[in-house]
């Protein structure tokens, strides 16, 4: 009752300065015609807070929130914008990052010299191809030695076969290649290879011709094919020196100079190689490599062999 009473003597006193303001009985009539239109809208706004006010007090008997009104603005009204991020998205990339740990590639040899693959890890089983130098092979196993690679014969894919390793240099993932047990060695004598051959060291003969020092070696032809030309390099391992060359003939050497020349070398027929040396190579040790062909300018099919010693 009391809240109730407040109430109406706010809006009697708001009713009684309105009733002032319009009367303006005291005011000369010139400043009541200029100050008619401020007296209304102070009035307007006396009323204003009376109601606000009496609004409030019955919102505070109510345990009521009180919303508060905004003085109205020229501006347009505002209009409510999404202000949510959407989520980050993975977007590409144009460098790709690099990854950390390269990957492996293909287990691969590369051959440096012409070698036999055979179907076993060495010369006593047969012979299946001759890969020349410069040939490259995917590698799949090596023998239980580390000597021989189990490789794919690029000769006759899909058939495998036994690579020495000596000229083979590794590619890619070799590491983790499996070891083959090699098959059990030929009991019995195998059928001769096409092409093949011995060679023995002869001797030192020198200072020859020039001042050149030869080594001679005697060579035999074990297989079927006839041989026509032949290739040489020889390699002072002591001195640090290599010398090669190659010839379309082979010769029958007496100390320092020939006395007779084959054209070719047929099955079991023999005759001698030369490794020539500017300097004396007597007491050091010597690595002689020959690589022996069916045609001449060594082509066709031809095979490598090595002999490293101290003449």
């Amino acid at each position: 009752m009391g809240r109730l009473s407040l109430r109406w003597d706010m809006i009697g006193l708001s009713l009684l300065g309105l009733v002032m303001l319009i009367s303006g009985c005291n005011l000369p009539m010139g400043e009541l015609e200029q100050g008619e239109s401020e007296r209304q809208t102070q009035a307007a706004a006396w009323v204003a807070l009376t109601v606000q006010a009496v609004q409030e007090t019955e919102a505070a008997g109510q345990d009521q929130p009180v919303s508060t009104a905004e003085p109205p603005t020229d501006q347009p009204p505002v209009v409510p914008t999404d202000t949510s991020f959407p989520e980050a998205s993975a977007t590409a990339s144009l460098t790709p990052t690099p990854s950390l740990t390269p990957t492996p590639g293909q287990a691969r040899v590369f051959l440096s010299e012409n070698t036999n693959c055979r179907t076993g890890p060495g010369s006593v089983y047969e012979l299946l191809s001759i890969l020349y130098s410069g040939d490259k092979s995917e590698a799949v196993a090596q023998d239980p030695t580390g000597d021989f690679w189990y490789i794919r014969n690029p000769k006759a894919p899909p058939a495998f076969c036994w690579l020495w390793g000596n000229y083979a240099t590794p590619e890619g993932d070799t590491g983790s290649l499996p070891v083959f047990t090699p098959p059990p060695t030929p009991t019995q004598t195998p059928t001769v290879p096409a092409l093949d051959y011995q060679f023995s060291f002869k001797g030192l003969y020198g200072p020859c011709v020039g001042g050149n020092y030869h080594i001679i070696y005697q060579v035999r032809n074990t297989g079927t094919f006839t041989l026509e030309s032949y290739s040489w390099i020889g390699r002072d391992l002591t001195a640090g020196k290599t010398t090669s060359g190659w010839k379309n003939s082979f010769y029958d050497l007496s100390t320092c100079g020939k006395t007779d020349e084959q054209m070719d070398l047929v099955s079991e027929e023999s005759s001698y190689l030369i490794v020539t040396f500017t300097f004396d190579p007597s007491g050091h040790t010597v690595s002689s490599e020959f690589t022996l062909c069916t045609q001449d300018g060594l082509t066709g099919d031809c095979l490598t062999k090595v002999k490293k010693h101290t003449p």
